[in-house]
């Protein structure tokens, strides 16, 4: 029999001082979290563990101001899809941690002023873990240890898929775009969760890349707007 699924809708989890969620995921799929805000807690956001058949979702969420690392994937699989990262920290990585053999893709989404004071701006991967990245935006992430912009390589692998920027305050990714995203601060703009837009003169503006797309391209962006 099919397992059962738990998908989070339009929630905000805030000020929290222990871990917000921890789950233990088997099964068919399905899982995830759509329209929700991670914001200004002071514990580990998000523990995903188990053997699901298919990625965690992550869409259309903000995480923001966190200051304990965001999500910790471990033996589980994961998509983010038109989200923002905004302004978290942490001591070993500020959003994301892939443990060994995990694999995540980030598309159509935006990080902002993340920092961590160990080993990754924003993200780690573990031995044989693979980061996936396209169509983002990867904007002043910083970090005392490390010479790559935002991604810890700790015998893992990132890998780049066009339609990327990052700005020029941080070290390049060779064959990446360095420009001043232009984004505005972390604001709302119609959705149901906060974002950095692009102002009107922005580089990022129609610059993702739209073919050989690691996932389906999303009808609309994380405002709800269509693309």
């Amino acid at each position: 029999s099919a397992m059962p699924r738990m998908h989070v809708e339009n929630s905000v989890f805030r000020d929290n001082d222990l871990p917000v969620t921890r789950m233990w995921l088997l099964g068919d799929g399905g899982h995830g979290f759509s329209d929700c805000t991670f914001e200004n807690n002071s514990a580990l956001v998000l523990q995903l563990n188990g053997f699901d058949d298919e990625p965690v979702l992550i869409e259309r969420s903000t995480f923001s101001g966190n200051t304990a690392g965001g999500i910790l994937a471990n033996e589980v699989d994961l998509d983010l899809v038109n989200c923002t990262f905004s302004a978290n920290s942490g001591t070993d990585y500020s959003l994301l941690r892939l443990t060994p053999t995990t694999h995540a893709r980030l598309v159509h989404s935006t990080l902002h002023t993340n920092a961590a004071a160990a080993s990754a701006a924003a993200f780690r991967t573990d031995t044989h873990a693979q980061l996936s990245v396209q169509n983002c935006i990867l904007d002043r992430s910083s970090n005392q240890s490390t010479t790559s912009p935002n991604i810890s390589l700790a015998g893992g692998v990132a890998t780049f898929h066009g339609g990327l920027f990052v700005h020029p305050a941080d070290i390049g990714i060779p064959g990446v775009p360095s420009a001043d995203p232009l984004l505005g601060p972390l604001a709302p703009a119609g959705g149901p969760t906060m974002v950095h837009t692009p102002q009107t003169d922005s580089p990022v503006l129609d610059a993702g890349v739209s073919t050989g797309l690691l996932l389906p391209l999303p009808a609309t962006d994380q405002t709800g707007a269509a693309r």
